[in-house]
């Protein structure tokens, strides 16, 4: 069937097909990518609502170093304790963030992470991570493998101050002592928030 140039079917047809495209591209390895590739990414994430705080620059960057992952409920990124290998941003979707529970069973929630958040800076220094992520609804995000992570870092790190939420400082508001009814609400966000911002990468 011949689709007339303006009709309605050919107008969604083509949005399916970017939409189809900018993913496949991000499958590619960085240096396979094309500029013709990168330019379809750019202009599919420089108008994401999740990706309004962050500059064009490092959007530029995420183009050529990221990966597209899109995840059922229930998936575990990484756990307490692990050695981490990349670094996230959450295109869409909520992610859980726990810690271990007292008594050594399951898992304490501390607070969810939304659209916006970006997340998993352990590894620039190699230390283990401090929480357990768990999607907590279908999520897609962007995945960064920790080598590449380092060279966005030191290109953009003015820029990654601002929108990444720390884990450390997020799970030492939980204070393993005191009983997870006893704590504050305000000092658990429902998705990334300034409180828990990283500002010195030290």
């Amino acid at each position: 069937m011949k689709l007339l140039s303006g009709s309605p079917l050919t107008d969604k047809s083509q949005t399916m097909l970017v939409s189809l495209e900018w993913t496949e591209r991000l499958d590619k390895r960085p240096t396979d990518r094309t500029s013709d590739d990168l330019d379809i990414i750019f202009s599919k994430l420089k108008d994401l609502k999740a990706f309004e705080k962050f500059h064009p620059l490092l959007i530029q960057q995420l183009c050529y170093y990221s990966y597209f992952e899109n995840l059922e409920k229930g998936v575990t990124l990484f756990r307490t304790g692990d050695l981490g290998a990349n670094w996230f941003a959450i295109l869409s979707g909520n992610v859980d963030v726990c810690v271990p529970s007292e008594n050594g069973k399951g898992h304490t929630l501390i607070c969810s992470l939304g659209a916006g958040a970006a997340f998993g800076e352990s590894i620039l220094y190699d230390t283990p991570r401090n929480a357990t992520i768990i999607t907590s609804s279908s999520v897609m995000l962007l995945r960064v493998e920790q080598k590449d992570f380092k060279i966005l870092w030191e290109r953009n790190k003015q820029y990654l101050h601002g929108v990444i939420t720390s884990l450390s400082q997020l799970t030492n508001t939980l204070d393993p002592k005191r009983r997870t009814s006893e704590f504050d609400p305000s000092l658990i966000p429902q998705v990334a928030s300034t409180k828990f911002l990283k500002d010195d990468p030290s």
